[in-house]
């Protein structure tokens, strides 16, 4: 098994127009930055996105870590391919 420096469980999912795709979810372990480059996986599938904005309660912070709830802007990615239960990861 790998292991990963940053794990999120992807709660519900939003597009936002002029924005993109918004993730809502935990972070199950470490942090993230904003700017990290990101794998969204599930069983079957991984796409490497990047966060382009953290927010937590209505507030754009820089980085978050494990326990806080936070929204995720990603890039590259469309509606379809992201769904609640999802995780986004960084590999060490």
């Amino acid at each position: 098994m790998e292991k990963l420096k940053f794990s999120y469980t992807i709660d519900s999912v939003y597009q936002i127009i002029g924005r993109g795709i918004v993730v809502m979810g935990q972070i199950t372990q470490g942090e993230i930055n904003q700017g990290d480059t990101v794998e969204l996986t599930n069983n079957n599938t991984s796409i490497k996105t990047k966060c382009l904005r953290l927010e937590k309660f209505r507030k754009y912070v820089t980085n978050a870590k494990q326990g806080e709830w936070v929204a995720i802007v990603l890039s590259n990615v469309s509606r379809s391919d992201v769904c609640s239960g999802m995780k986004l990861i960084i590999k060490e």
